[in-house]
């Protein structure tokens, strides 16, 4: 009995879902922390950990491993810098844009942020980096920056003597790139977190939801539209698309990178809607000649040609009427995209995600499973595809779209 009132306590001070780290994991945390204590009965030690804040944390340290290194997932930190520099930077010029890692481990995310976008010529008085994490150990090696190599996985997109420092076989972060991040102790899920504060322009919040039941998830998502600017974006991990996400819109321009999108009403297709563009103004007429012309030097009055029919609109178009919250014309331009061009992986992966925005999951299957047949490793429809799984109730269909997304994963995913 000890052991599930622990787990119920982890539940609910930091929301955590124990079958999602499996209970052995707990139950050898326990006993780690039994030992360190001089403590035999699990009652007993139930008893001391609810009476000590200290002790929990110490529990909580060794129940959620961090699993981090620098860029990991690559995608996010691209689709940020494409977020930062040409959408947010020129609607806000001479603006701060402040941005959110949440939770920030032993902080390879936020110095990744701060790096992408050093990197990509984004001046460091422009933005701002708040980073927030339950764990004061973690906290603690974040704020000293310093690293042993295992957190350089793969080839860096990055130079890294441009942004780290050598000692002793260790990197540290350079000062320049630390002053750029403020890490403070919270928990997502306490009422006060961040209260007062202004909202975030972009916030990373990758591979927590996971963690969570379905009740705590909504909690989660409910914080995180509070810290959330309405028109910023939620960068999310590539395993959470489940139906807490109702009311989100996946972002078209940053396919994989799972970025989303509040709409304003709770309702599918409301954010950011763009005025419609009117009527171009009609020609005016031109005027009556005041008497006929001479049958001699009338010229003969030929048929008009019809005007060529638009262009089909392209996927970036679509991205856009997406990311507007247009979901009607996206749908139609996807419609006629196709009909010009013919069946590509990525049109019907667009059309698919944009049904999947309005509500239609039906619609959403039909078309991300018309990408999968013209391309079978696309990663993004697979994992959308789980996420509707899950939805529907089919758990074993959502673990098969999981592994094979897992096969089909670009490099740096995982």
């Amino acid at each position: 009995m000890a052991h599930s009132e622990i787990e119920a306590l982890l539940q609910r001070v930091i929301g955590l879902n124990p079958a999602s780290v499996g209970a052995a994991t707990v139950r050898r945390a326990v006993r780690r922390r039994m030992d360190a204590c001089e403590i035999g009965d699990v009652a007993d030690y139930f008893d001391y950990l609810a009476a000590s804040h200290r002790e929990l944390e110490a529990l909580i340290e060794l129940v959620i491993v961090p699993e981090t290194w620098f860029f990991r997932f690559r995608d996010s930190f691209d689709a940020l810098v494409r977020f930062v520099r040409d959408e947010w930077r020129p609607a806000h010029p001479g603006e701060i844009c402040r941005l959110l890692s949440i939770p920030c481990s032993t902080g390879e995310e936020p110095y990744s942020m701060a790096i992408a976008l050093l990197d990509a010529g984004i001046p460091a008085e422009e933005f701002t980096i708040d980073a927030i994490d339950v764990s004061h150990h973690g906290l603690h090696a974040a704020r000293e920056g310093l690293y042993r190599p295992s957190v350089f996985r793969g080839e860096m997109p990055v130079p890294r003597e441009r942004y780290f420092g050598e000692e002793e076989g260790h990197f540290r972060v350079a000062k320049g790139v630390r002053a750029r991040v403020t890490f403070h102790h919270g928990n997502l899920l306490a009422a006060g977190v961040l209260l007062g504060r202004p909202r975030y322009h972009a916030v990373f919040c990758r591979n927590l939801l996971i963690y969570f039941d379905r009740p705590t998830q909504l909690r989660a998502m409910t914080a995180l539209e509070r810290l959330l600017d309405p028109r910023g974006v939620l960068l999310l991990g590539h395993a959470e698309t489940g139906r807490f996400l109702q009311g989100w819109c996946p972002s078209l321009r940053y396919p994989s990178a799972f970025v989303y999108r509040r709409f304003d009403d709770g309702g599918p297709g409301r954010a950011g809607r763009r005025p419609r563009r009117g009527s171009p103004p009609r020609p005016a007429a031109a005027p009556a000649p005041s008497a006929p012309p001479s049958a001699l030097t009338q010229r003969p009055v030929l048929p008009a040609l019809a005007p060529a029919p638009p262009p089909a609109p392209g996927l970036d178009e679509i991205c856009e009427l997406a990311d507007a919250g247009r979901i009607d014309e996206g749908i139609r331009a996807c419609r006629l995209h196709l009909h010009e061009y013919g069946p590509q992986a990525e049109v019907f992966y667009l059309f698919g995600t944009l049904h999947q925005a309005s509500g239609d999951l039906e619609g959403a299957e039909e078309m991300l499973r018309r990408a999968l047949y013209l391309d079978p490793a696309h990663y993004a429809a697979l994992v959308h595809l789980a996420g509707i799984s899950e939805r529907r109730g089919d758990l074993d269909a959502a673990v098969r779209y999981r592994q094979r997304a897992r096969r089909a994963a670009p490099q740096g995913v995982g």
